[in-house]
Formats: C-alpha cells, sequence, structure tokens
C-alpha cells in the first residue's frame, strides 16, 4: 500500500518529476498550486490531488490539509520544494508592493504550510518532512532572490534541530539533470536510514543508500 505524500512546487521541473516518480511507484500525491488545474477531476482515480493554495493565507494553507486528508484520509509525508521568484529583476526593478507580495508568498509560504504540517503529521506513526533546494551561481541571482533561498535554507535547517518525532531530512544539489535527483530524494524518503536523520544531504551523483550517505556537516554553507 502506498504512501500519501504532499509535494509543493509542481510549477518547477523537480517538483514535476518528484509527483511523476511518486506516482509511479503507486503513491498517492497531493499537490498545493497557485490556481486550480481543470483536468484534476477524478483525485482517487489516478491518485493525483491538484488543490489551489494562496500560500500568503494561513486559512488556505490548513484547507490544503484539510482536503488533502478528505481525499486520502490521512498524510504520509511531505516534500517541501523550494520554488523560484522573480530572481532575474534587480531590487530597484521591484515596486513596493511587489515586493510585500513575494515576501508574503514566499516566506509566510513555507512558515505556514510547515508549522500546519508539524501539528498534523508529527502525532502520526512514520511520519516524514523534507526539504529540497538546488543550488544556483550567485551571478545569476538578484538580492531579493538570494535573500528567499537564504530563508528557506535558514528555515529548513532550524526545522531539522527541532526535537520531534518526525523523520526529517533536506536535500541540495548542484546537479542540472532532475530526473536523477528526484530518483535520488524518493528512493531515500523511502528507506529513511537513520543516519540521515535530522541531516542535510548534498546529491551529486547517483548513490547506493547502502554505502556512505553525501551528509553536509554543518558548519559548512549548505546553500
Amino acid at each position: 500500500m502506498g504512501k500519501v505524500i504532499l509535494i509543493t512546487g509542481s510549477e518547477t521541473l523537480l517538483g514535476r518529476k518528484l509527483i511523476e516518480k511518486n506516482l509511479a511507484a503507486g503513491n498517492k500525491v497531493i499537490a498545493p498550486v497557485h490556481s486550480k488545474d481543470e483536468n484534476s477531476n477524478e483525485p482517487q482515480k489516478n491518485n493525483l490531488f491538484v488543490v489551489p493554495w494562496n500560500r500568503s493565507s494561513v486559512i488556505s494553507t490548513r484547507t490544503v490539509i484539510r482536503e488533502g486528508i478528505r481525499v486520502f484520509q490521512k498524510i504520509d509525508e511531505a516534500i517541501l520544494v523550494y520554488s523560484e521568484n522573480k530572481t532575474n529583476d534587480q531590487l530597484l526593478d521591484f515596486s513596493t508592493s511587489e515586493i510585500d507580495e513575494e515576501i508574503d508568498s514566499t516566506i509566510k509560504g513555507v512558515v505556514y504550510l510547515t508549522r500546519e504540517l508539524i501539528k498534523f503529521i508529527n502525532a502520526e506513526k512514520e511520519s516524514a518532512i523534507s526539504f529540497v533546494i538546488v543550488k544556483k551561481s550567485q551571478n545569476r541571482e538578484s538580492s531579493l532572490g538570494a535573500g528567499f533561498r537564504g530563508f528557506f535554507r535558514a528555515f529548513a535547517d532550524g526545522v531539522l534541530l527541532e526535537n520531534n518525532n518526525l523523520y526529517r531530512c533536506a536535500f541540495t544539489t548542484a546537479v542540472s539533470e532532475m530526473d536523477s535527483y528526484a530518483a535520488f530524494i524518493c528512493n531515500l524518503m523511502d528507506e529513511r536510514p537513520e543516519k540521515a536523520n535530522g541531516q542535510w544531504l548534498n546529491f551529486s551523483e547517483r548513490k547506493n543508500l547502502f554505502s556512505s550517505l553525501p551528509i553536509l556537516p554543518r558548519k559548512q554553507d549548505i546553500n
């Protein structure tokens, strides 16, 4: 019997790969998106439930979780994928209202969803949460984008260090090939080796989970 997994970042290639691989493995996927996918009207039939999510709203965030549970009865795992913002724009190109909107969407989104997920799945047996990011060259990112990315990294690291019952880890990579990165994430979250619990893992190439895990020491930069 497959797991029920909430996966964010369906607007990214990595998010789509993670959704595809979990569906192929027989898992059920809850995919919060900015707008309703009209082609996903039968979630129980195709094991994919696409639900609209206003990332700046705690009420919308709670609705995502409530509706996911209504459809699939539970949530076993969550994979939170960092989504790019308008990172090609310089800070002066943003109006103050656009900055407020980006802050609300990016920062509130990950905080609200993580908090609500932990409140629910922390009490569930064998539940898990993971954070996923892709490294980006500093000369290709704006100051605002770098700030959002830095917040995601620091916030994820803080969650990894919290004392709770969740299996939790985070992933980072500099590779551009998302298929193998997604496969690595899915395989590790299936195996859940205790050594990786509470750790950052750096993916550079395909690795056997029973070999040495690519764990990043916390004193290093985890961008």
